[in-house]
């Protein structure tokens, strides 16, 4: 009898436990299914041309001769390579196909304003296609400047959403919902910034510097992965991860060298080991070096451990710390950082404290002087970080991010925004972007417009 209970007892907890387990991911699916972000897929018919002045458009586009002259005749220079048959062999030559039946209906404040749309029609596969200029963004019906500005503010100055909501009240443009906006950040936020670079044309140094924030959110353990090259100030890749585990960072640098058309020959990083495996199992012969600032600042903090243990005088940490600093950015190679670590004849540095930091700078000699042997290498991190703390800052002013697809698309916006909008005056690149530092093209036009006109805004994956 006592079996027989026991048996029963062992076949209800395990039935309860199977019910959890289809519940979870019955749950688990439900939740993705609502998170995933949905963006338009039309617009492979739609090419966009440089004219940022709507006066001129309206000139140009009644004007059959010019818009042919100048538009028609020169659209192999921007246009992308869907929306034609499959039997196309690709268009040579394009003729003009009327207007389109109905105009477009733009918002740029209190009224509405209407543009005629001119169309193409391909002479091989006889598909139609419509010319929009670059400050009509594809299927928004505000103008592209207002969403300009809200993402200037919400990105980079870290404004709210209920702040950009009252600020476009106050000025009379006529957002009511803060879906419209949150839709907005979907829409700049829906390709990876290396395929938007890559789409314009844009072609990296092959170095870059490479971090991992840990932002701190409530019950949760995220972080932020961001690669920036240190010439141009551009963000190729940025990422929201919930591990910074070996396979997750795997995971995350294949996507990134799927979407760029250039080796990866050099990275400044931190010494996360796990991060520096990822890296040499993705980017093969990779050139790894590791951040001083970092080295720097253990350094630092063992001696402030050190005065507090031995009581010694503020002129004596001083003094160890240039010494270390000195021996860190002079050596010229991994033998001469040995032979330099040997000299540090100070009795202080054979302290347990210090003498670990010693020892992983001696461990690590290769890495440390990498910059000395390619001249591509940056010796700190500095760039990637201060993206990373507009990060941090948005953060702070949200309190915790939604769920992971929306989370993943803020950071890429955040990204497309820092690599398009020029710095401000007093910046050290004042009124340059990173877009325009490493020479990409621009036809004279503003920030969102260049974005536009480089297609960051068709969302269909074979466009290139």
């Amino acid at each position: 009898m006592l079996k027989i209970v026991n048996c029963d007892k062992i076949i209800r907890i395990q039935f309860e436990q199977e019910l959890l387990n289809v519940f979870a991911r019955y749950c688990a699916d439900s939740f993705q299914d609502k998170t995933s972000i949905d963006v338009s897929m039309r617009g492979e018919k739609t090419y966009i041309f440089p004219c940022a002045d709507k006066y001129e458009y309206l000139n140009l586009v009644n004007d059959k001769v010019r818009f042919m002259a100048e538009v028609v005749s020169k659209l192999g220079e921007y246009c992308h390579a869907t929306g034609h048959r499959s039997s196309c062999k690709g268009a040579v030559k394009y003729t003009l196909a009327g207007f389109r039946d109905n105009p477009r209906r733009t918002l740029t404040g209190e009224r509405q304003e209407e543009y005629p749309i001119r169309m193409v029609k391909c002479s091989d596969c006889k598909q139609r296609f419509s010319l929009l200029p670059s400050f009509l963004p594809r299927e928004k019906h505000f103008h592209i400047n207002i969403i300009a500005n809200v993402f200037q503010n919400m990105l980079l100055f870290g404004q709210s959403i209920q702040g950009c909501l009252q600020n476009l009240k106050i000025t009379g443009k006529g957002v009511n919902s803060k879906q419209t906006i949150l839709n907005w950040l979907r829409w700049i936020g829906a390709l990876h910034p290396a395929t938007i670079l890559t789409r314009a044309g844009v072609i990296g140094s092959g170095y870059l510097q490479e971090d991992e924030g840990f932002e701190k959110e409530p019950n949760l353990r995220t972080y932020s992965v961001v690669m920036v090259e240190p010439k141009t100030l551009l963000v190729w890749h940025a990422d929201y991860v919930d591990h910074v585990d070996e396979d997750t960072l795997c995971s995350s640098f294949e996507a990134f060298i799927s979407k760029v058309s250039f080796k990866i020959l050099g990275i400044t990083k931190d010494k996360w080991q796990a991060s520096t495996n990822a890296l040499k199992a993705v980017m093969k012969n990779v050139w790894i070096g590791y951040c001083h600032r970092h080295c720097l600042k253990k350094f630092q903090e063992a001696l402030f451990e050190y005065q507090k243990e031995i009581k010694c005088s503020k002129a004596e940490v001083e003094s160890l710390y240039k010494q270390f600093k000195n021996v860190l950015q002079t050596s010229t190679s991994k033998l001469v950082l040995e032979i330099k670590i040997g000299l540090l004849d100070n009795p202080s540095f054979k302290h347990p404290l210090l003498k670990k930091r010693i020892d992983e700078l001696e461990a690590n000699a290769v890495y440390y002087t990498a910059h000395m042997s390619r001249k591509g290498i940056a010796p700190t991190t500095s760039i990637v970080d201060n993206f990373l703390k507009t990060v941090k800052r948005k953060l702070r002013s949200v309190e915790s991010f939604r769920d992971k697809p929306s989370t993943q698309a803020l950071f890429r916006a955040m990204a497309n925004t820092r690599n398009f909008v020029p710095f401000l005056s007093g910046a050290k690149n004042a009124y340059q972007s990173p877009f325009m530092m490493a020479e990409g093209q621009t036809f004279g036009l503003p920030w969102i417009q260049v974005m536009n006109i480089h297609n960051a805004f068709l969302f269909t994956e074979d466009a290139f």
